[in-house]
């Protein structure tokens, strides 16, 4: 549980698979078993199997892994939905140093990564991106493949670039970007 908890408090969502055998299962306590998102039996279950379910755990983290930059204050209605606020102390903390403030780009979230098979992957928050790309992504494909070479070189197996797509018009146009 110690360990579990560790995990979970540096972060909620990644994935924690419970593994024991049919002696040791009854030891386990209930808020363990309830808390995993995997229970694997050593005994029962085959290698692949058992590789089968961790390989699809990082999958389901890893495509829903956007970062989230917290709020300084929530202006809005209502409360933030998946976005961290941050608490009094926070907000004194990094306002205490020096501090650069930038204009967020107003696109569609992106995320670009490198498959199992080394070819270069577009994602857009939980699902990647299937050719042919349509909608605010129709621009993206030809901007993919004259960067391709560069992309995958800065990219490895457990690295994931993030940015915005901002090829579409949503409140601002951005027509001047640098490429």
């Amino acid at each position: 549980m110690a360990f579990r908890d560790a995990v979970r408090g540096h972060n909620a969502d990644a994935p924690v698979s419970l593994l024991a055998d049919g002696t040791s299962a009854s030891a386990i306590p209930l808020a363990a078993m309830q808390s995993a998102h995997d229970f694997i039996w050593m005994l029962e279950d085959t290698t692949d199997f058992i590789g089968g379910h961790i390989v699809a755990a990082i999958e389901r983290y890893r495509i829903t892994r956007f970062p989230q930059p917290p709020h300084i204050a929530w202006l809005g209605q209502w409360l933030p939905r998946d976005d961290k606020l941050l608490t009094r102390r926070e907000v004194d903390g990094l306002l205490a140093a020096e501090l650069v403030v930038e204009e967020k780009l107003d696109g569609t979230n992106l995320g670009l990564s490198l498959g199992p098979d080394g070819e270069l992957r577009a994602q857009n928050w939980g699902q990647y991106l299937i050719h042919p790309l349509t909608g605010q992504f129709s621009r993206l494909a030809p901007w993919l493949a004259a960067h391709r070479f560069r992309l995958s070189d800065a990219l490895n197996a457990n690295l994931m670039l993030f940015g915005a797509c901002c090829a579409a018009r949503h409140s601002l146009d951005y027509a001047g970007l640098p490429d």
